[in-house]
């Protein structure tokens, strides 16, 4: 699905893309051309790894916060939330312990975070400064994400949970679609 600024891909059962559909042109809509990687005779899928610094903190954690911050009117918290929301991060700052390498910062200032930061939100202080901030749906979406990310990324927890973290994924691109517009799942 095509917008006006992304590509948008809703579905959550599309098929996985494999080295051998991926050299076989299967989905003909994600082939705009020939690449020379392919005379490199690698994994076009398997040898290129998902990155979750950049899908994750960078990618879905930065684009929740613009969209709250300064996306649609529907969708954007008012300023006095926001200042809110920013008083409560900052808040926060003497009781962050070292092991963090950043201290909160206010969301006026989220065009400059760090993938470290949108992290520390997603899975620490996102939970506690939206908590009553958020509309209860985008607030239960939000915590879909931070529940499934910490489940993935607990070395024990990941291992025995992984389909239920799955299962909570696909539940918050479901209502992400339904809260924001299947437009933005990019």
């Amino acid at each position: 699905m095509h917008s006006a600024w992304s590509l948008a891909f809703p579905e959550t059962n599309a098929s996985l893309r494999t080295d051998a559909s991926f050299i076989g042109k299967d989905d003909e809509d994600h082939h705009l051309g020939e690449t020379p990687l392919t005379d490199l005779n690698i994994g076009m899928v398997s040898a290129f790894p998902l990155d979750y610094m950049h899908l994750v903190c960078l990618g879905v954690m930065r684009r929740l916060l613009k969209i709250w911050t300064k996306g649609l009117l529907r969708t954007r918290l008012g300023p006095r939330v926001v200042k809110e929301i920013s008083n409560r991060l900052e808040a926060l700052r003497p009781s962050v312990p070292l092991e963090f390498a950043r201290k909160p910062r206010p969301l006026r200032e989220v065009d400059r975070w760090k993938a470290t930061e949108f992290r520390q939100f997603l899975l620490y202080s996102g939970p506690l400064v939206l908590l009553g901030k958020l509309p209860d749906e985008e607030y239960k979406n939000f915590l879909l994400f931070s529940v499934s990310l910490h489940i993935l990324l607990h070395p024990i927890l990941s291992t025995s949970y992984c389909d239920y973290a799955q299962e909570l994924l696909v539940l918050f691109v479901n209502y992400y679609g339904q809260l924001y517009g299947r437009d933005m799942i990019t």
